[in-house]
């Protein structure tokens, strides 16, 4: 397992449960040894639009940093990159997986197809809304 965070602290809480992380934003820290050598690559990235932090629950609000929150105007900004940025480092029918909200699914399935990613499967919560996608490198 390895992981990048912008995020000192979460860093250090990954280090101590033995998981090998680089601090930095998303790939940039990540030796270049691992390209197209990635079987599954996960992102949990920031996927809020900025106009909907204010609805967010308070305790969200006060205790989360905005860095791990503000997805950019449609909440898709680091998405978009992560996807962007993925077949760098995946291998050959290697898999990606992202966390998102709200009506990302349809624009960030189309991305992933224009980037050669294939099987897309949408997976919702309990209330039928999408929380996260995944697809494989054709």
């Amino acid at each position: 397992v390895l992981a990048t965070d912008l995020d000192d602290n979460a860093v250090q809480c990954a280090r101590r449960n033995g998981v090998k992380v680089f601090d930095g934003f998303l790939d940039d820290p990540l030796p270049r040894e691992f390209e197209h050598r990635v079987d599954v690559l996960t992102g949990v990235v920031p996927y809020v639009p900025t106009d909907s932090l204010r609805l967010l629950p308070r305790d969200v609000q006060a205790f989360e940093p905005r860095l791990a929150l503000d997805g950019g105007v449609d909440g898709t900004d680091l998405l978009v990159e992560v996807v962007r940025r993925s077949a760098r480092w995946l291998s050959p029918g290697g898999w990606l997986l992202l966390e998102l909200g709200g009506d990302q699914a349809e624009p960030i399935g189309r991305l992933l197809h224009e980037f050669g990613f294939m099987g897309l499967d949408v997976m919702a919560d309990e209330d039928g809304d999408p929380r996260a996608i995944c697809a494989h490198l054709g």
